[in-house]
């Protein structure tokens, strides 16, 4: 069993979610593929997974990466794979494949939809993540800077020149329905699991739907307030009472924040 942690660029609260739905998945008699494997982060947990149950990681366990010499996980071969979105296995091989934010790097990410499907096993498993630029902190970063949240302009940096780095294809909980269609025709569907392991069917449009009432109500309140406060100036009664309500509206701001903080854990990584 491998006892050293190898790191892994994703996000702890995603590969958490990622690895309990594997292993709910196949069980320990399935076969996974960790498409874009990276050092072998995933695979090590899955290896260890298996060795616990008296089982060969090597014969469950399968990875691919555009750079094999990177992977570090020595239990299991690494092949190597192009940007192209090719799986270089063969067709109905696979319970379930995995990709933990790969896909928001690759050139025509619904390539890999299909490439999936081909090399399911039937009733098989894609299991996928990618951080979704709805979130409010993405949205807040898109609207000072023009980028959104983990999509930051090119790398200038001459050790990155040729380097295939960085997110360039963003998805998001609005756009990934064209997935949904394309994958229905196949006779596939589709289920959105948060970072905490919770589906998004209802989860997600509640808080969607709750954010934005709650923060234009808050900021309504404080700016009727302030003109209030504007206009009283010779009322000390009314200035004391200004002065409770003021603490009032900042606790509301930041309670309605708190909560579409709350609601956006749900959907910052999908």
């Amino acid at each position: 069993m491998s006892t050293k942690p190898i790191r892994s660029a994703s996000h702890r609260l995603t590969n958490n979610v990622v690895f309990k739905v594997i292993c709910d998945s196949v069980g320990t008699d399935g076969k996974v593929l960790d498409f874009g494997s990276g050092a072998g982060h995933m695979c090590q947990r899955l290896g260890n997974y298996f060795e616990e149950a008296g089982r060969n990681p090597a014969d469950h366990i399968y990875a691919c990466e555009i750079n094999p010499s990177e992977f570090l996980y020595d239990k299991i071969k690494c092949k190597k794979i192009s940007p192209d979105s090719d799986i270089p296995f063969p067709d109905n091989h696979f319970d379930l494949i995995c990709s933990i934010e790969v896909i928001e790097h690759t050139r025509r990410p619904y390539d890999l939809f299909c490439e999936a499907y081909k090399r399911l096993k039937p009733d098989g498993t894609f299991l996928w993540t990618t951080p979704n630029l709805l979130h409010m902190k993405s949205r807040l970063e898109f609207l000072f800077t023009g980028f959104g949240d983990m999509y930051p302009p090119p790398s200038s940096l001459e050790k990155n020149a040729g380097r295939i780095c960085g997110h360039i294809m963003p998805l998001n909980l609005a756009t990934s329905p064209m997935a949904r269609a394309r994958l229905a025709l196949a006779n596939l569907s589709f289920i959105w699991i948060g970072e905490n392991g919770v589906p998004l069917s209802g989860l997600s449009s509640f808080g969607h739907c709750l954010k934005w009432p709650l923060g234009i109500t808050t900021v309504k309140f404080i700016i009727m307030i302030w003109m209030i406060g504007r206009k009283i100036v010779t009322s000390s009664a009314r200035r004391i009472r200004l002065i409770y309500q003021l603490p009032a509206a900042v606790f509301l701001l930041f309670a309605s924040l708190r909560m579409i903080d709350y609601y956006d854990r749900y959907t910052r990584h999908w």
